[in-house]
């Protein structure tokens, strides 16, 4: 398989609507902060481990996100800031984030954003995607864009972590999201590299989709998975 054939499996419609069935929660305050319920950090675990399986190498992003749709119209430019966010970079293919739900949000003037993601550095099916090199540069691009017509998703990264062993074993450290911290009240670690092969297999066509079934009974399922997922996932590639 080419690596682009990779890449167009996992943003494929299959692939995002099991990811974020599994991942994306409502919104709802998070200590002190409005969460808009997409679980990045989960988004980028789960699909960086299923990249690996398809054997891309994959590195978790970690940094901020500013969404920017200009003005158009009467209506005036509105942006949702995402100070703590994370995506992956793929190796030779720029960048990959599959958790933003842009559809809706709790800003009232925000204007309903039908992006299916972020695949090899473009958004999908419209808007420009940038990375900003330094935090002034972020904060410039912001402005221009606030400016600017058109739809606009600004990225800057602070750290990088590999996908490797020590970031799957220690997941929910790792992922600290409202839903892993649920997770983690009935769940050991190795939920999320299950959730992983789940969805790779899925791809691969030997699993079923758990579309059909409450979050919570999906998450069941998975669990349910035999054998020792990081033995797995060592032996298939999905851990470098």
């Amino acid at each position: 398989m080419s690596a682009t054939n990779a890449v167009n499996k996992l943003t494929s419609p299959t692939f995002l609507d099991e990811i974020h069935h599994l991942l994306w929660i409502e919104p709802a305050d998070n200590r002190g902060s409005w969460d808009e319920g997409w679980n990045c950090r989960d988004h980028a675990l789960l699909s960086g481990i299923v990249a690996q399986l398809l054997k891309l190498t994959a590195t978790i992003i970690h940094g901020e996100a500013t969404y920017v749709q200009g003005p158009s119209g009467e209506a005036p430019p509105v942006g949702i800031s995402q100070t703590i966010h994370a995506w992956l970079g793929i190796d030779g293919l720029g960048f990959m984030d599959l958790s933003p739900r842009l559809t809706r949000c709790r800003e009232p003037l925000w204007r309903s954003w039908p992006l299916q993601c972020i695949v090899m550095s473009r958004c999908l099916p419209d808007g420009i995607f940038e990375m900003a090199t330094s935090e002034e540069d972020y904060e410039g691009r912001v402005a221009a864009a606030t400016n600017s017509p058109g739809r606009h998703a600004i990225y800057f990264g602070h750290e990088y972590n590999a996908v490797n062993m020590e970031c799957v074993s220690k997941a929910f450290d790792v992922v600290n999201s409202p839903l892993s911290v649920t997770l983690s009240k009935k769940y050991d670690a190795t939920i999320y590299p299950k959730a992983a092969i789940h969805l790779f297999k899925l791809l691969k066509g030997e699993s079923k989709s758990l579309c059909h079934v409450p979050q919570q009974d999906a998450w069941e399922s998975i669990s349910r998975q035999p054998g020792n997922p990081l033995s797995w996932l060592t032996m298939k590639g999905g851990i470098k």
